[in-house]
């Protein structure tokens, strides 16, 4: 579903969800045309639906910029797939890059984790100066398996070794004679 709005003032709401699908499960665009852009308010949650290799997706056309300096903005992500998703489009951010920044980011109601796409609930939000993308990955279950087939106590001893090595040749300097 596609959905345009004409505004010429930012679009905002205190405790609000913007889902640009119809409805959860529903990939949809939301343009929003003309106007200072898009403002999330306070305690105000962004619902992206990816499926696939689609995702929702946010328009913010003639200039507009996105506001995400309230308290406490979620992005909550739901679906299925792995990818890199933009999500939302603009002019620019209003206020300081650092300050729009969602503090909390959901995948499939979880807290993401966007540190280690091995390991589950991967989700890495990148603040771009005209869009925002989100990258997700879900780990490979025979990865973890064969991980766990062929661990043994003593790669722990081993990898102990080579770190003690390595540290005697880089930090204390020790040459082997």
């Amino acid at each position: 579903m596609n959905v345009a709005v004409s505004s010429s003032s930012p679009l905002a709401a205190d405790n609000g969800i913007l889902a640009p699908g119809a409805f959860a499960g529903n990939v949809g665009t939301l343009t929003v045309d003309g106007g200072t852009g898009v403002a999330l308010g306070d305690n105000s949650t962004f619902l992206v639906d990816y499926a696939g290799s689609t995702s929702d997706h946010l328009f913010i056309t003639g200039g507009g910029n996105l506001d995400l300096t309230s308290v406490s903005n979620t992005l909550s992500l739901v679906g299925s797939g792995t990818g890199t998703y933009t999500i939302a489009q603009f002019a620019g951010y209003n206020g300081p890059a650092a300050l729009n920044q969602f503090e909390t980011v959901l995948l499939n109601g979880q807290v993401a984790q966007g540190i280690d796409p091995g390991l589950p609930n991967y989700a890495a939000v990148s603040y771009n100066p005209d869009n925002i993308s989100v990258t997700i990955a879900v780990p490979e279950p025979g990865s973890l398996a064969l991980l766990g087939l062929f661990f043994h106590p003593w790669l722990i001893a081993g990898v102990a070794i080579d770190l003690a090595a390595l540290w005697a040749v880089l930090v204390a300097g020790w040459v082997p004679e």
